[in-house]
């Protein structure tokens, strides 16, 4: 089974404890499509002809994505991989699914959707900095639901501050009402560089305590289990037949060089799973603008190895502070501009 991440760094806004790469600036739409669209082309021997039956749009905020952008996205990644899909996948905000949204979807092979709530409690969602109300959430689930959307996923976090254990039962309880078949719930962590890090760091907020977080794992697992929802990952909790089959494949590991599975993930993101090697992670540029502008002076498609070219290209490094680059381009017989406007834009930010 072949699989492909697109990942949308696009916000309104910054949640406080998120810490993948994302920009609430989208001027760059445009660039930002037709990059994504550039690197599913430049890759496309990646997956050695597999059939692609998984694709994850995650974020970001995909749902951000106009009916337009999805539909030059789909028409690329068709064009040039096999595809025969089982499971697509759309992250979403709440406040982004209306009618008029989940309408325009139809027209995509998209059959999951996978819902950001966090939290079913309003004050949990102001910390937070979440855009939308409790209420707002479900209204937006029974509304997926209505338009046809069965195979929904929701998110929710626990161990906020000042969260109690009445209070996660009582997400819980509200999740488990909204009938899907997909629940992740994750424990919250203080990344460093996060808003919320930095209020914890200032005394702002306070970590619940170890032996409060123990607890409400155990009644995560006991009332999903009571539910009918079985945990089949650390965070991830699902209905028979409906655990997530895109993301369950970056836990397959099998002995080369037999791979029951392949990968890509496209798009600019701090790290990413390198297909050639599952267990190897892969750091990839910050920079969007550079991310967005290949080398003009280097053919890519003329670099005689996949993984090579990527490396290269995602990098997106410049050549005076790393000198290992013209070093492989040279041994491998390729050319480098070491004085192309690609160089001085990259070492100018």
């Amino acid at each position: 089974m072949a699989g492909i991440y697109i990942h949308i760094p696009l916000c309104r806004s910054r949640c406080v404890y998120c810490d993948f790469y994302s920009s609430t600036f989208d001027g760059n739409r445009s660039e930002l499509v037709e990059a994504i669209c550039a690197e599913l082309t430049e890759r496309r021997d990646y997956l050695r002809e597999a059939t692609v039956k998984t694709l994850y749009f995650g974020g970001g905020t995909p749902s951000l994505l106009r009916p337009d952008e999805l539909s030059e996205i789909f028409s690329a990644v068709e064009a040039n991989y096999p595809c025969a899909f089982e499971e697509v996948t759309l992250e979403a905000n709440p406040d982004d699914l209306s009618d008029a949204f989940l309408t325009s979807l139809k027209r995509f092979p998209i059959n999951r959707l996978s819902i950001g709530i966090q939290s079913f409690h309003d004050d949990d969602l102001t910390l937070l900095n979440r855009r939308h109300t409790a209420e707002e959430a479900k209204a937006a689930v029974r509304r997926c639901q209505s338009h046809g959307f069965t195979n929904i996923s929701i998110d929710l976090i626990y161990g906020l501050p000042n969260q109690t254990l009445s209070a996660w039962e009582d997400n819980l309880r509200q999740a488990i009402e909204l009938d899907v078949p997909h629940i992740s719930a994750y424990h919250l962590t203080y990344e460093e560089g996060t808003k919320i890090y930095r209020m914890l760091q200032k005394g702002e907020v306070r970590e619940v305590d170890e032996e409060l977080s123990v607890e409400m794992f155990h009644l995560l697992r006991s009332m999903l289990q009571e539910a009918g929802i079985q945990q089949y990952e650390i965070s991830n909790f699902a209905r028979p037949g409906c655990h997530a089959r895109h993301n369950s494949s970056y836990w397959v590991r099998v002995r080369p060089p037999i791979r029951s599975t392949a990968r890509i993930d496209v798009g600019i993101s701090p790290t990413r799973a390198a297909t050639s090697k599952p267990s190897v992670r892969e750091n990839l540029t910050m920079n969007w603008r550079c991310w967005m502008k290949p080398p003009p002076t280097m053919t890519m498609s003329s670099l005689r190895c996949a993984p090579l070219r990527e490396w290269i290209w995602m990098c997106s490094l410049n050549v005076s502070a790393n000198p290992i680059i013209p070093i492989v381009c040279g041994r491998c017989g390729l050319s480098w501009g070491m004085a192309s406007p690609w160089s001085r834009r990259t070492m100018s930010g």
